[in-house]
Order: structure tokens, then sequence, then C-alpha cells
């Protein structure tokens, strides 16, 4: 039986909003995307709502053109990213229709892939989320 292992980059989610606070703007990474989508990865893990939080609110940045930016920099590598069920920016509970257009918008973008989690461990709400995932990737 043959074993295959693939690997996921999160520098550019996990890694930034590890260590620098969601602070990380597109030009700061400019350097490292050569590396990251020549280095084999089977997915790049780009971005989650916080980001664009921190990018609107702290830089007064358009979040959309650093998606584009980074986009434009990693592809044709599949590209992720990952949102709880019930929130896209902030806190604050999100209505199901500003979910599912976030999920388009992050398509639209160039987006190819999203993870995603309920720290409740709601299961209604998990199951919610992918049956609106799955729809809306195969309407894309």
């Amino acid at each position: 039986m043959s074993k295959h292992i693939d690997f996921i980059d999160s520098t550019l989610r996990d890694g930034q909003q590890s260590l620098w606070g969601l602070k990380m703007r597109a030009f700061e990474a400019a350097d490292a995307l050569p590396h990251l989508k020549e280095g084999g990865y089977a997915t790049v893990d780009l971005t989650g709502p916080g980001m664009f939080t921190v990018l609107t609110r702290d830089y007064f940045d358009d979040p959309w053109d650093t998606t584009d930016f980074l986009v434009k920099g990693l592809k044709p590598n599949n590209l992720r990213q990952g949102m709880r069920t019930d929130t896209v920016m902030g806190f604050q509970i999100s209505p199901k229709s500003i979910i599912e257009l976030w999920v388009k918008t992050m398509i639209k973008h160039g987006v190819n892939e999203t993870w995603t989690y309920d720290v409740t461990y709601d299961m209604e709400k998990m199951k919610w989320m992918t049956e609106v995932i799955h729809f809306i990737f195969s309407m894309s």
C-alpha cells in the first residue's frame, strides 16, 4: 500500500496570527511568497476574518486588496481560509447571509478551500456551515 502525505503551510495565517497579532501587511509578506509558492505545499493557509478586522481597524488597508496581492503571488497553489461557523468579523454573531456572502467573496478573490470550526462544538452549526460551503463551492 502506497502512503502519501500532504503538507499545509500556515505561515500567512497561523504564523502571523500567533507572532504578530494579525498585523502583517501584504508588502511584508512579499519576499516570502515565491518560497511558499514553490515550496510544494498541498495548500497554503491564506487568511481568516480576524486579519480583515485588524487591517481595516489598525491600518485602514483594504483587506480585499491584501487578499488579491497574496493570491496573485501564490497561484496556482490551493489557497485556504479558516473561519468560525457563526462569525466573520470580531466576536459578534454574524447573520447567515453575511457568512454566505463571505464565502462567496473569498472564492471570487481566489481562495479555493475553506476550513471551519465551532468552539462550542455545536454540531448543527457545523452541519449548516459545511452544507453552505459545499453548495457555494459547487456553484463556482
